[in-house]
């Protein structure tokens, strides 16, 4: 007995003009629906993290991790000002902006990124650069610029010591990956140097805008003796737009979300960003996120 497949002669899978036209339809609905996405207030994102040995006394500290302002050409103080409004309501320990803050010269977009200075929290707000904020201005005056005008305390290669009723934690942020390739003097990654003025025996967290930069990371740690609890980190937009996301996602490791680096115990965090690269589109509106992070201690959870 044969068989055989029918040919079907409808117009639905024959017609070029109605293929067209689905397509054409399609790619206008994605888009009105990205635009609508990047409009919207940000999603609050909620995580616990458990973090192995975490003293007591950090049981239910809180983060807020925001990255990818972005703030230029079709991010304006408006946008940024709700972003401020967004954080401050989630009334954090500490509030991380974690890379590419600004995309554009200082003398042109600085006044808009100024809503930032009204960020609050109970333990300090801290900064990391992205690779953004390499294209454009002297990277030392945004780094000026974010310390005097938005009183960010940046985390260049560098580490702090947060205390809470006795105890330690050690929060250290590294300068972008992209310096890796391109040279700017006076900066480069250096996990070494930002971890020197944090004691090895105590609970750790590291800011790095790039994933890439954390994978670089987590293969440096061991060599120096060092151990990281959490890496928070943005960059890729979660993908941003359908027609990208199959390249970005091939070319990041980390791309989107929570993840266990295994050999180590260490957790990483990446952000979609609370905003966009480029044209203001997003694939979908939970992924112009504000993260709200709670470290747990395995101590206190049994």
């Amino acid at each position: 007995m044969h068989f055989s497949i029918p040919i079907l002669k409808s117009a639905i899978f024959t017609s070029t003009t109605l293929h067209t036209i689905i397509a054409i339809v399609a790619a206008l609905a994605l888009v009105i629906e990205g635009f609508i996405s990047v409009e919207v207030r940000p999603t609050i994102k909620n995580l616990n993290i458990l973090i192995t040995n975490l003293p007591p006394e950090f049981h239910g500290f809180s983060i807020v991790l925001v990255t990818d302002i972005h703030t230029g050409a079709s991010v304006g103080k408006g946008k940024v000002a709700e972003v401020v409004k967004v954080v401050n309501s989630l009334d954090p320990d500490i509030i991380t902006v974690v890379g590419d803050l600004t995309d554009g010269y200082k003398g042109y977009i600085g006044d808009r990124a100024k809503p930032l200075k009204d960020l609050k929290s109970r333990y300090g707000n801290f900064g990391t650069l992205g690779n953004h904020e390499y294209f454009y201005e002297n990277i030392d005056n945004w780094v000026k610029f974010y310390k005097e005008d938005l009183n960010l305390t940046m985390l260049i290669n560098d580490g702090v010591i947060l205390e809470r009723n006795g105890k330690q934690l050690c929060l250290a942020g590294l300068d972008d990956f992209y310096t890796e390739d391109a040279k700017f003097d006076g900066h480069k990654m250096n996990v070494t140097k930002a971890l020197q003025s944090c004691p090895k025996n105590i609970s750790t967290i590291i800011l790095e805008h790039q994933p890439k930069g954390a994978a670089k990371i987590l293969e440096e740690l061991p060599k120096i003796g060092y151990h990281a609890d959490l890496i928070l980190s943005g960059h890729t937009h979660g993908g941003q737009m359908y027609a990208v996301y199959p390249m970005v996602r091939l070319a990041n490791k980390y791309l989107y979300g929570h993840y266990i680096y295994k050999e180590t115990n260490t957790q990483i965090y990446v952000s979609s960003g609370v905003n966009y690269w480029g044209p203001p589109v997003k694939m979908m509106a939970s992924m112009c996120e504000i993260v709200y992070i709670r470290i747990l201690s395995d101590l206190v959870v049994k």
